[in-house]
């Protein structure tokens, strides 16, 4: 993991999730420790919530597009033909 030395993150807004107790105040002590290091923890948290996003993407992205291309090989609906497909 990419840890940020300087805060870089722009503009920003609130995300609020519900996580575990102990996953809370693990978080609330490595904050401490990395503001003692001169370690920027919010940017450092952003970039691996960018990871995780972009892992997640791809994997849907990876589950989707079988389906996509499915979709895209069907032969068109005959709207004048009570909804059936067209024969190729």
């Amino acid at each position: 993991m990419k840890l940020a030395i300087k805060h870089t993150l722009g503009k920003l807004e609130h995300y609020n999730t519900r996580i575990p107790i102990v996953l809370k105040r693990r978080l609330e002590t490595l904050r401490k420790r990395a503001e003692a290091n001169d370690i920027d923890y919010a940017a450092t948290q952003v970039t691996a919530l960018e990871e995780f996003a972009d892992a997640l993407e791809a994997h849907l992205n990876s589950l989707e597009r079988p389906k996509l291309v499915e979709i895209q090989n069907e032969s068109p609906v005959n709207l004048h033909n009570g909804g059936s497909r067209a024969e190729s």
